[in-house]
């Protein structure tokens, strides 16, 4: 009967329990077809939950069961099977949503003082600006996933794209890029923007920015080396534990507050509700290690669950047993190009100034800082510095910091090295503290990255710029011993090795062969070790002397940064050294040039106000570049020219000067002129000169029946922009570009009217001045004024007639010529003579790879003084067509829409011909050009132009 009676009872039970299970089915269904129909269920007691971070949850039933009316239902849903939205979940989900958003999509600068935060914490939203990157692939089929269309096909192959475009362009993939080039700041802008769209339900900026489609995955974002730590100290308790997805429940347990403990990892293998946000497997500091998480990486990958997976490394640890297998590709993250480097300095400016702390002025005082740093490294050949993020972020700071950047370069660069070789720019973990001591602390790579980087500089440019393990070892081990002992120091040493070549901050590895990130970097340590170890001013000249320091274009760069970084601490130390530089007779005059050249800009870059000490550096440059006769290359004599104008070129000729006219002051151009004398001259080139162009030949006489004047330079930049201040012209050519060169430089990117323009203004300004008569005009030279003037006559004059003209003194029409002398070259082939000597001008050959300040080529001179008549500057006529030879001075030529260039240029070689007397060729008047600039003549040729 007992027995009866108990299955009796347990019958009983279980027809309760399925009418349960039943009735809980039913009521499900029905909540679910309303969740489809995106409708919200009625609410039981007529209430509305508050907001949780902009996620409504309405109240379903007595139970407390909700549904979630807004953009991540789908990925609720997912975790609870399809069967439902527990409100636990959905308000756990809506609070890891607002801490994704806020972790991510804030910007902390570690390491850097607090007034370099700036007013106001950055936001990713603030500064954020789209890279481009390179995509390692083959054609292949896009399938159904993020962002792609079925059947759909494209070429990746080695097509640059934005990196908007990356998540649509496969589930696995694999970004490398430098330091600081922006590969862990794309992971967070994409944790960020999805938390932010899928918390408020607007999808369509992200969709935008990331080219997303489908519903929105939940963001997981996972630092590797982190995970590395957890395998080595948590995850050893037992193989489950050791897995990247229990580390991914582990590490986000604060965050996922009210969430259950499984949550992450049931969205990883059901479903396509999430995408996997890796970072930094470069920072698993040992290689084994490395190779342990690939591995976890490449077993959760297998999981066709997850919908998405991202990892970073940098580009120099990903090789070997590191790179990923299966699916993923690769994916560079490219260098900035410069309009990208100017947005990120604009929104930076637009959200650490205000109006009122003069935001525009300061956007275009940093763009200018890192342009004249750019341009520095151009005239030298190296590539630019300014490429990465990261790099942008340390100037911005820099500039904020003490609103100003070129004056303190050498403070740039030490701050960059303490950030990259700290990992100050990365947050404070663990796994990133371990990371920084990696190798010994910071203090100590930057001593042994500076022995280093002076041995480098001592073996020369072409043995300097790699170093294999082996000599690396070879020279760093010994310096070792001497720190840390004979004992200690082979292991120091390993550790210091394998810290290098794992985290490529400033000294990268490619096959056991050893590189500065950047050369500056090594430049910079080497100066550093100079001040900070060698110290004594006597025993560094000595280390310059054996190097020929002064004279070599590979220490130049090393030279100014140590100078200026001694004037961090030290201005006067800095100035003695600039000084026992600037005294030093003792070498030979080329080298004298270039030590008084370096001392000069390491001066002018330390920002002195010692009125004593420029005026000496400016004295010995001024015999040196003027009076002496020394053999040196055109690019220094080019550096030196542009020292000179920056020190202040009082030359007469150059500038500008005050007069007065009628009672009213004015400012005028302070032009000089040489006078050509009426007379006969060869013009044209020989029928034998393999260079010369049809056009050119044959040489034939011709006489100008006038004297003329011819300006004894090219109109100089400052010449012209007084010009533009003074008439309001609009020039037709390229206003900002004209602008950045030094005011005694030659004006160019001017077209054939801007030239003429300049003559007409200065012709009514001269004329009221009394410096021209009425039959006279100021004029872009004619083709043959020009080359009568380089060429000279068959006489010319004994001695040089050179003119400053002035208020009431004018130019006469005529002058008598007293003595006359034989011209020695009346056919000569430049204006210089038979042959340009080595350096003697600013062309191809020279080197300067740019416009020269005018008259620093002393050998460069026409048979009557007037300066850069062989290079510098192409330069307009005023011939409005190109005459057939024979030529007739009292015309111009037919009418046409091109003008007659003479003269070589800075880019002119010897072996194409340009830099010729007789050369001439052809040019639209209205374009404007890099090479080409233009002289006058005070002339009474008055045909119409």
């Amino acid at each position: 009967m007992d027995m009866m009676n108990l299955l009796i009872w347990l019958l009983v039970g279980v027809v309760l329990v399925l009418l349960g299970v039943v009735g809980r089915l039913v009521w499900l269904l029905r909540r679910g077809e309303m969740i489809e129909r995106g409708g919200e269920v009625e609410v039981s007691r007529g209430e509305e939950r508050p907001r949780l971070g902009g996620v409504r949850l309405t109240e379903v039933a007595s139970d407390g069961d909700v549904t979630v009316v807004n953009a991540y239902k789908h990925i609720v849903q997912v975790y609870s099977g399809g069967t439902g939205v527990d409100e636990g979940v959905a308000e756990g989900v809506g609070r890891y949503l607002v801490w994704v958003e806020r972790r991510y999509g804030r910007l902390d600068l570690r390491g850097l003082r607090p007034k370099e935060q700036g007013p106001a914490r950055l936001t990713l939203d603030d500064v954020y600006v789209s890279l481009r990157a390179r995509m390692r692939g083959l054609e292949k089929e896009r399938g159904e996933g993020l962002g792609r269309e079925e059947g759909e096909m494209v070429r990746v192959g080695e097509e640059e794209i934005d990196m908007d475009r990356l998540l649509g362009l496969g589930p696995r993939l694999v970004i490398v890029g430098g330091p600081g080039s922006g590969k862990t700041t794309f992971l967070q802008l994409i944790g960020m923007s999805l938390a932010r769209a899928l918390r408020t339900g607007e999808e369509g900026a992200v969709r935008a920015q990331l080219g997303l489609e489908g519903a929105l995955p939940l963001p997981i974002f996972v630092s590797l080396s982190e995970f590395n730590w957890y395998q080595k100290n948590v995850g050893r308790q037992g193989a489950r534990e050791g897995t990247l997805a229990s580390f991914i429940s582990y590490t986000l347990r604060e965050a996922a507050l009210g969430l259950p403990d499984n949550f992450f990892e049931r969205l990883l293998v059901e479903g396509h509700s999430c995408i996997l946000l890796l970072d930094g497997l470069d920072e698993v500091a040992n290689e084994r290690e490395r190779k342990l998480v690939r591995a976890a990486v490449e077993k959760l990958a297998d999981n066709d669950g997850i919908r998405q997976m991202v990892v970073t490394s940098r580009t120099q640890a990903y090789q070997g047993g590191t790179v990923l297998g299966g699916a993923f590709e690769l994916v560079e993250v490219q260098p900035m190009e410069q309009e990208q480097v100017e947005a990120l300095v604009e929104r930076w400016c637009m959200a650490v100034y205000d109006e009122e702390g003069g935001r525009g002025g300061e956007i275009q005082n940093l763009k200018e800082a890192i342009e004249r740093l750019e341009l520095g490294r151009k005239r030298r050949g190296e590539a630019r510095l300014i490429t990465t993020p990261l790099l942008v972020t340390i100037v911005a700071i820099v500039h904020y910091d003490r609103r100003r950047l070129p004056d303190e370069r050498a403070e740039l660069y030490m701050r960059a090295v303490d950030v990259l070789l700290n990992e100050s720019n990365r947050p404070t973990t663990e796994a990133m503290l371990a990371l920084a001591d990696l190798g010994g602390s910071g203090k100590d790579k930057r001593q042994w990255l500076a022995y280093l980087a002076y041995e480098m500089m001592s073996a020369g440019e072409e043995a300097g710029r790699t170093v294999t393990e082996t000599q690396l070892r070879a020279w760093l081990l010994p310096e070792m011993e001497k720190y840390w002992g004979v004992k200690e120091a082979p292991a120091k040493l390993d550790a210091f090795v394998a810290a290098m070549r794992v985290r490529g901050s400033l000294l990268s590895e490619r096959d056991g062969v050893y590189q500065f990130t950047h050369l500056s970097f090594q430049e910079f340590l080497c100066a550093y070790y100079l001040a900070e170890t060698v110290r004594v001013e006597e025993e560094i000249n000595a280390i310059l002397w054996g190097q020929e320091g002064w004279v070599s274009s590979w220490w130049r760069e090393t030279l100014l940064l140590l100078v200026g970084y001694l004037g961090l601490n030290s201005e006067k130390k800095a100035l003695d050294l600039v000084l026992s530089w600037v005294r030093d007779e003792k070498m030979k005059l080329s080298m004298q040039l270039a030590a008084v050249e370096v001392a000069g800009w390491a001066f002018v870059e330390l920002d002195s106000q010692a009125e004593g000490v420029r005026e000496e550096i400016k004295e010995r440059l001024r015999v040196l570049l003027f009076e002496e006769v020394a053999e040196v290359g055109g690019r220094l004599r080019g550096q030196a020219g542009d020292l000179w104008g920056v020190l202040g070129d009082e030359r007469a000729g150059v500038g500008n000067k005050r007069v007065v006219v009628a009672g009213r002051e004015e400012m005028w151009p302070d032009l000089c002129f040489v006078y050509v004398p009426p007379g006969r001259f060869w013009m044209g080139s020989p029928d034998d000169d393999p260079l010369a162009k049809d056009r050119e030949k044959k040489i034939h006489e011709v006489d100008i029946p006038y004297g003329y004047w011819l300006s004894q330079y090219l109109v100089t930049a400052g010449q012209y922009r007084l010009f533009l201040g003074e008439s309001g012209y609009q020039m037709e050519g390229h206003y900002e570009w004209m602008m950045d060169d030094g005011v005694t430089r030659p004006v160019r990117f001017v077209t054939w009217r801007d030239g003429v323009a300049f003559t007409e203004w200065l012709t009514a300004r001269w004329r009221a001045g009394g410096v021209i008569a009425a039959n006279q005009r100021v004029l872009l030279p004619s083709e043959g004024e020009w080359e009568k003037g380089a060429r000279g006559g068959w006489q010319l004059p004994k001695r040089m007639m050179v003119r400053r003209p002035a208020v009431g003194e004018g130019l006469p029409e005529q002058v008598d010529v007293a003595d006359w002398v034989e011209n020695r070259w009346p056919k000569r082939r430049y204006a210089c003579g038979e042959e340009v000597a080595e350096g003697g001008a600013n062309i191809a050959e020279a080197g300067v790879e740019t416009s020269s300040v005018v008259g620093v080529f002393r050998d460069d001179k026409g048979a009557y003084g007037a300066f850069d008549m062989v290079g510098n500057l192409n330069e307009w006529t005023r011939d409005v067509g190109m005459q057939t030879y024979p030529y007739d001075p009292l015309v111009l030529g037919e009418k046409s829409n091109v003008r007659i260039w003479r003269g070589g240029g800075y880019y002119d070689s010897l072996d194409r011909g340009w830099p010729r007397c007789g050369a001439r060729r052809r040019y639209r008047l209205l374009n404007p050009n890099h090479g080409v600039g233009f002289r006058v003549v005070v002339s009474p040729f008055t045909s119409e132009l």
